[in-house]
């Protein structure tokens, strides 16, 4: 219930977000292109700079709260775990490790191979 609350707002104050970024007045940004930059306007563009500029704090910091929030409660209390040690990788300290498997076929061995190469 709580989770999908949070994913509600997160989504919610994402979009704001990204409409009042674009709205936002700038040099040859959408917000002209979208009206912002109109001479009859209901507000002035300072105040309307402003505005769009505290609104931008304030979702920024929503969107950002419910994100870490999500993240919270997605891990939810799980206990941390090695991948090593789900798959069983990880040995004790007092078992020895396995004994290696023999090679078969015609593998010739180091010494073989250091004299062929001290010969070329």
């Amino acid at each position: 219930m709580l989770n999908n609350l949070l994913m509600i707002v997160n989504v919610v104050s994402a979009i704001l977000l990204v409409i009042v970024v674009l709205l936002q007045r700038g040099d040859d940004g959408m917000g002209s292109a979208l009206g912002g930059g109109g001479g009859a306007s209901i507000m002035s563009a300072d105040s309307a700079k402003n505005v769009l500029t505290r609104a931008t704090a304030i979702l920024g910091t929503i969107f950002l709260v419910s994100c870490l929030l999500l993240a919270y409660i997605s891990v939810g209390g799980a206990k941390s775990t090695s991948v090593l040690e789900k798959t069983g990788a990880v040995q004790d300290a007092g078992t020895p490790p396995p004994a290696p498997v023999p090679l078969q076929g015609d593998i010739p061995s180091p010494e073989a191979l250091l004299d062929g190469l001290k010969k070329e």
